[in-house]
């Protein structure tokens, strides 16, 4: 599908939850979530995630590139879903066995 266009579709709606893998970024930078505005769409954006990585970890290389960090390390998302409909995204280390972060939208 096209880029530009997916984008024009998701970008109309704010209550959109899209999660983006096979990035193998690190759940513990700032950036892990995220709101995309999109010129023309909702003026709120809708919510971006980056779902982590199995192994291994990689990040910036100071260069502008990437190099791998961890080669042990493991990273996911938990979406959890309320009674009430509210939902809340957890940021998990896998192997270290805690919750990076939690995002309650």
């Amino acid at each position: 599908m096209d880029e530009d266009e997916l984008l024009t579709i998701l970008g109309a709606h704010a209550n959109v939850v899209f999660s983006s893998g096979h990035t193998y970024r690190d759940l513990d930078r700032q950036d892990w979530a995220a709101r995309k505005i999109v010129q023309g769409g909702d003026p709120r954006g809708f919510h971006v995630f980056n779902t982590g990585m199995i192994e291994p970890l990689y990040g910036p290389d100071g260069k502008g590139g990437e190099k791998p960090l961890d080669s042990a390390a493991s990273q996911g998302l938990r979406v959890l879903l309320s009674a009430d409909g509210g939902l809340t995204v957890e940021s998990h280390a896998f192997t270290r066995g805690k919750i990076i972060r939690s995002l309650a939208l």
